[in-house]
């Protein structure tokens, strides 16, 4: 079903490349172009946003280049993210991971950094090609590396339980080392949320589904997945085999009943 809240837009309209290009996107999307609406999905000359009627802030959008992935703390080995994914050495074979809940993608952004190769996958269409926006300004060779990040809109659940249909034995993305999980949660009334987290939640919704989503990642990944909740919210499954600890967030770790704990 067509969503009516929002549609296509360019900026400025005068570029005839850039109308053709906001045609394309919204033939790609099914949705309406140049119709006045509540959030306008809009192409202007150097990205991708999203702008809300009535909103008078800035457009929303992501600049993942500005993430600190590159001083001494950005690179430590050290993170609570860096050490659930069980990254001991930079010297070590890159991790293939799953994201299957990327949302804005910065932590898709931050596993890049650390060297993984990522596995991006978004369930709403206009986050899943916002965050793929964002991946090309930040990485402009990323289509000459599908087997490095790959970004891809599609429902976690559905995608899990059909993984070795979608990937067969052999082909690239055929074994993941690692899912990753940062499901959406219901907001407390008196809960402040940053622009880009409201605009996400407003458009994908809650997880209701995330218990499951740990149950079948744990059948998809080789070594561990992971699981992003907030500090004190409860797991999501039952004894996590470790949870790392950081500023406003707690990372629980589940290994596979075939794979050794190495955590």
């Amino acid at each position: 079903m067509m969503d009516k809240r929002i549609s296509v837009h360019v900026d400025p309209l005068t570029d005839d490349s850039l109308v053709a290009k906001g045609r394309a996107l919204a033939n790609r999307l099914d949705m309406r172009f140049g119709v006045p609406s509540l959030m306008m999905l809009t192409v202007t000359t150097d990205r991708l946003e999203l702008r809300i009627r009535g909103d008078k802030g800035n457009p929303v959008s992501r600049d993942l280049d500005k993430l600190d992935t590159t001083s001494p703390a950005g690179r430590s080995l050290k993170q609570p993210l860096v050490k659930a994914l069980g990254i001991k050495k930079r010297s070590d074979e890159p991790l293939r991971v799953l994201d299957a809940t990327a949302g804005w993608g910065e932590d898709t952004w931050l596993m890049l950094a650390q060297g993984c190769h990522v596995h991006a996958l978004e369930r709403n269409k206009v986050m899943a090609v916002l965050l793929e926006d964002a991946l090309q300004r930040a990485m402009p060779d990323m289509d000459q590396q599908p087997d490095h990040v790959l970004v891809k809109q599609g429902c976690a659940l559905d995608w899990l339980s059909t993984w070795p249909q979608r990937y067969p034995a052999g082909e690239v993305w055929s074994q993941i080392d690692v899912v990753y999980l940062d499901p959406m949660f219901p907001t407390g009334r008196k809960t402040a949320q940053r622009k880009p987290m409201k605009v996400l939640h407003d458009l994908v919704g809650d997880d209701p589904d995330a218990g499951q989503l740990v149950g079948l990642a744990l059948q998809v990944a080789r070594k561990r997945v992971v699981v992003k909740r907030p500090p004190k919210a409860p797991s999501l499954m039952a004894d996590p085999v470790v949870s790392h600890h950081g500023k406003g967030v707690r990372y629980d770790v589940y290994v596979p009943q075939v794979s050794k704990p190495d955590c």
